[in-house]
């Protein structure tokens, strides 16, 4: 999207973080992508990886038709309200964080995805 500056971080052992944010501000999103074994995300690998422990509206949404993802709501102290989209794709998980203000935007996102 427009006015966001793109910064990518090697997380190691295969996995990535690409944050997407508009300077100075608490507009973007991020995708840490990791490999995965398995073509489910199960509810103890997300309380796993979200740090605060706080979830809340945890569902599966086909959110394209190629698309099925396990979304909810997370907080954390710096950014507050966070919008969550996780799927598997190809060996690998995708989850989507965006500052609850930018859903609108990660859905958008979500629709324009392409995978090489």
């Amino acid at each position: 999207p427009k006015g966001l500056v793109v910064k990518e971080f090697d997380e190691g052992q295969g996995s990535f973080t690409i944050v997407f944010q508009k300077p100075n501000e608490l507009v973007g999103f991020q995708i840490y992508i990791t490999p995965h074994v398995g073509d489910t995300i199960s509810g103890e690998i997300i309380r796993r990886d979200v740090p605060s422990g706080v979830i809340q509206d945890l569902k599966e949404e086909q959110i394209r038709p190629d698309i099925l993802a396990a979304t909810f709501w997370s907080e954390a102290p710096l950014t507050g309200k966070n919008r969550e989209v996780w799927f598997i794709h190809d060996g690998h998980l995708y989850e989507f964080t965006a500052y609850a203000a930018a859903e609108d935007m990660l859905r958008e996102v979500l629709q324009t995805l392409a995978f090489e």
